[in-house]
């Protein structure tokens, strides 16, 4: 399956969202229909990003994509809204590690492990970027660690970004948008795009004004 994940849903039940979940949501979609089903997340989006998320049906689908995330075969990119003027395009190639201390918050550490991310500045607007970005590592908060790295946090992030916010936003404004892998049985290369959902659009508007 390939999901659009809404904003505001976590993919795995989580403290205070022990039911409102994608996981949830995904097993009771079969079990109206009489199927059993586990639920297995190849990639993973925080709660508050919105987009595309695949979900193997069974376990040999499971086991061969998530295969493909760790060879990187699955090619992802997001929009992101960031403070401040990005430069044209970078590549950010810094270690992550979880921050000590916290069961969530993650930090640039020398002794974490590789993450990449790649970006490209498509319009600057009244101090904030709107940005292209792929990631050739996947890890936990990977593009908000490594925006916050270079003093551009997103925009609406309420762990890594800046505490005064010119407006508020549901947390942070990222979309994955494009999801590409091969089929795990048949080979074939597949990719998949969202559109913008409705609350981006309205936050890209409303830094034209």
């Amino acid at each position: 399956l390939v999901l659009n994940k809404m904003a505001k849903l976590p993919i795995h039940p989580t403290k205070g969202y022990e039911y409102m979940n994608l996981a949830n949501g995904v097993v009771h979609y079969y079990e109206k229909q009489g199927i059993p089903f586990v639920f297995r997340s190849v990639n993973r989006i925080d709660k508050d990003t919105t987009g595309l998320v695949i979900i193997a049906k069974n376990m040999l689908s499971g086991s061969i994509l998530g295969e493909s995330m760790r060879n990187r075969r699955i090619h992802r990119t997001y929009l992101a809204v960031t403070e401040g003027e990005l430069p044209e395009r970078g590549t950010i190639d810094l270690p992550i590690g979880r921050r000590e201390g916290s069961a969530v918050e993650r930090c640039i550490d020398g002794n974490g492990m590789k993450a990449v991310t790649h970006y490209e500045r498509l319009k600057y607007v009244n101090g904030h970027s709107l940005a292209k970005v792929s990631l050739e590592t996947g890890r936990t908060h990977q593009i908000r660690v490594h925006m916050a790295s270079i003093n551009h946090p997103l925009l609406g992030d309420e762990v890594y970004g800046p505490k005064n916010k010119p407006f508020k936003t549901e947390g942070q404004v990222l979309h994955a948008g494009v999801l590409g892998f091969e089929h795990p049985i048949t080979g074939e290369y597949m990719e998949f795009k969202a559109e913008l959902p409705e609350y981006f659009t309205k936050i890209l508007e409303r830094l034209r004004k």
